[in-house]
């Protein structure tokens, strides 16, 4: 008796892992970001680019851990997207007023959703970052919050009938915007022109110009309150930029697709 039951032990076991394996099989094949598959349909929408995939990714699961969005589903944006579009058709039946394209396409609508997630997370960390911090980069960086010092130069203008005009120019940042509209490429050759320095070059009408600057002033960076605002943004997206790269470099990524053979 002893031998049967031992036998019908070792047969209910062995059934049991058998039910298991079968019961467990094998897990999705596909492209996994901690533990989080992205979607063929995804996958379709950045053109199979395995990089911007793992970044989307990485980039959705931060939003979703800081309670800016819930986790993604190509279902549920496609429904989203569905309901979007309508809407916007019925506006424009109303003869609304609508910003942008009539009707989203699938590739549209996820990098709007995907762009209002890094807003997001920017906003958040520009909300979250004191002020000393926020000075301590604009010192850091002040190369791009730098004013042009006043310029002093002559021009010289020879127009297609031989005709010379001469005229001396004293520019600052002050005019910029007033000159740049009128002639842009002017304001930009006074914005980087040195002191000492010629240049010249042809318009579409044929005149040449000829601009030599006379003096000019050191550039000096524009007090940190006339550019908190700018410093805040540039703040916000570069460090939102940095936390995403960390978290790609720390995250697991295992790749199970089958790999056609060439």
């Amino acid at each position: 008796m002893n031998r049967m039951k031992r036998r019908r032990v070792w047969l209910a076991g062995f059934f049991f892992c058998i039910i298991l394996l079968l019961g467990c099989g094998e897990a999705e094949k596909g492209l996994y970001v901690n533990g989080s598959v992205v979607s063929e349909e995804e996958l379709e929408l950045l053109n199979q680019d395995q990089e911007q995939a793992i970044r989307m990714k990485v980039l959705q699961q931060w939003a979703q851990e800081e309670g800016i969005a819930e986790e993604f589903s190509y279902e549920a944006m496609t429904e989203e997207l569905e309901q979007v579009n309508l809407e916007r058709q019925e506006k424009q039946k109303r003869q609304e007023t609508i910003y942008g394209i009539i009707s989203y396409s699938p590739a549209q609508y996820y990098q709007m959703k995907m762009d209002a997630l890094w807003d997001g997370l920017s906003n958040k960390i520009e909300l979250e970052t004191d002020t000393k911090a926020l000075q301590q980069y604009y010192q850091e960086h002040l190369e791009e919050y730098m004013e042009p010092g006043a310029v002093t130069a002559s021009l010289t203008l020879r127009m297609e009938n031989g005709e010379v005009k001469e005229q001396e120019i004293f520019f600052s940042e002050d005019v910029y915007r007033t000159m740049s509209e009128s002639n842009e490429l002017l304001a930009q050759q006074l914005t980087d022109i040195k002191q000492g320095e010629t240049r010249q070059w042809m318009d579409e009408y044929g005149q040449e110009w000829t601009l030599f600057c006379t003096s000019r002033e050191k550039d000096q960076p524009k007090p940190y309150q006339e550019v908190a605002d700018v410093v805040r943004h540039q703040y916000g997206m570069e460090m939102t930029k940095k936390e995403v790269e960390e978290r790609i470099g720390s995250s697991d990524i295992k790749d199970t697709r089958e790999r056609s053979k060439e």
